[in-house]
Order: structure tokens, then C-alpha cells, then sequence
């Protein structure tokens, strides 16, 4: 599971770093086995109100989304690369 906001991220990402075919075969490939979750109202509030009471901590609001949607589906596992999860009490899939 994945939202639109990790898609936008990474297809930035993956598209400046390693262009046009790799973007294609994320979305292809990749993104075609992964159920997307569409962020809706409730829950950028949700990520917008936590990246606000976290003052000064360095988590962007695409992770505070993830925390929130992953907290209202009950994923207690995470594929990241980043300790943020960890820290929110989530376990890391290497």
C-alpha cells in the first residue's frame, strides 16, 4: 500500500535522477502491484497538523501522511529507508 503522495515523490525523483524509462518502468513495473490510496481532505489535515506540532523535527509531510494512512488501515510494517518510521513506533522491512 502506497499513497499518491509517495507516487508524486518518488516519480520526481526517479524521473530527474534516472529518467524516462526508469519513471515508466516504476509506474509499469512497480507501482502496477502496490494498491494507491488517494489522499483525500481528512487526511492531509491529518499529515498537515502533525508536520505542525512537530516543530523543528525534519519529517516532511509526505511521511506524516504515511503515518496517519498506515495508523487508519493498521500497517504496523514500513519499506523505508528512513528511522522517522521507526521512530513513530512502526518496524522497518529492510
Amino acid at each position: 500500500m502506497t499513497h499518491n503522495y509517495v507516487v508524486l515523490e518518488a516519480s520526481a525523483l526517479v524521473h530527474s535522477r534516472l529518467g524516462g524509462s526508469a519513471l515508466r518502468d516504476l509506474h509499469d513495473a512497480l507501482l502496477a502491484t502496490v494498491r494507491l490510496v488517494w489522499v483525500d481532505e481528512s487526511l492531509h489535515r491529518a499529515g498537515v497538523a502533525a508536520l505542525l506540532a512537530a516543530r523543528g523535527r525534519r519529517v516532511s509531510l509526505v511521511d506524516w501522511v504515511s503515518f496517519e494512512l498506515m495508523r487508519r488501515h493498521r500497517v504496523h510494517r514500513a519499506f523505508a529507508f528512513d528511522r522517522d518510521f521507526g521512530d513513530q513506533g512502526f518496524t522497518l522491512v529492510p
